[in-house]
């Protein structure tokens, strides 16, 4: 749920302290917590980050949101940036053949 939350803050242009204030938290240090799994939100702040990001708690709590709300050109930025140089070279130029 960690990376959903952290996910989600920014695929919607929301600052921690925004998500703070939003749920009445007097600083963002709770909100860093959950993103970084150090803690994890109660069942009632669950449901209003659910609501704030306009996904079901199912979602939330289970899914990798990643990979569902992922734009297709952010997926391949990450996995460009994931392989080493040769690997990235062998995807840039089998890009490159798919394009002509």
């Amino acid at each position: 749920m960690a990376e959903n939350l952290k996910f989600l803050r920014e695929k919607n242009n929301y600052y921690q302290k925004d998500i703070a204030k939003k749920l009445n938290r007097k600083t963002n240090s709770t909100i860093s917590d959950w993103e970084n799994g150090k803690y994890a939100p109660s069942l009632d702040v669950v449901e209003e980050l659910a609501a704030i990001y306009h996904v079901g708690i199912d979602e939330l709590l289970k899914e990798d949101l990643r990979e569902k709300y992922q734009s297709p050109s952010d997926q391949l930025i990450e996995i460009y940036e994931s392989l080493d140089t040769d690997k990235q070279a062998q995807l840039l130029h089998y890009a490159q053949d798919l394009k002509e």
